[in-house]
């Protein structure tokens, strides 16, 4: 399945059609992961220079100071303020769609597996109360927890 921004609301209605779009993004970031990980080598000063070098500016081309502002940030945790061009937002504005269904619904998972390729120990969440356009900015969270075994 391609991705057609128009029917975001369209894909919601279906269970379905939720399932294949996640797996699609999920499929993609993964795929991008394996021909680019050899891009970024490091070694890093933190693991948030680590997120904001591979995950923001590599593989959605999006960085800080410009696209956005590091809000807080300490040993455990990175929150940024994005205001850069969101095609997903654009489109969700031009078709009517609900930006905090189809973000938490169709694109949150794919960005905790992008993650959890990175380091495992990395968790995605975003403020859902701090999201365009309703707010001038979204405020995604990365939480580092390098103690959680996964299995």
């Amino acid at each position: 399945m391609t991705e057609d921004r128009g029917s975001f609301s369209q894909i919601l209605q279906d269970p379905q059609r939720i399932a294949e779009f996640v797996q699609e993004k999920v499929d993609s970031k993964v795929k991008w992961y394996q021909q680019n990980r050899h891009r970024y080598p490091g070694p890093w000063a933190s693991w948030q220079d680590k997120v904001l070098d591979v995950f923001y500016k590599g593989n959605l081309s999006i960085e800080v100071p410009g696209d956005g502002d590091i809000v807080w940030k300490d040993e455990d945790l990175l929150i940024i303020d994005w205001k850069s061009r969101c095609p997903i937002l654009e489109a969700c504005v031009q078709n009517g769609d609900n930006t905090v269904q189809v973000c938490s619904t169709l694109y949150h998972v794919q960005y905790q597996a992008l993650l959890s390729l990175i380091d495992p120990g990395l968790i995605f969440a975003r403020d859902y109360s701090q999201l365009r356009p309703s707010e001038h900015h979204c405020r995604e969270i990365i939480i580092y927890r390098p103690d959680i075994v996964r299995i």
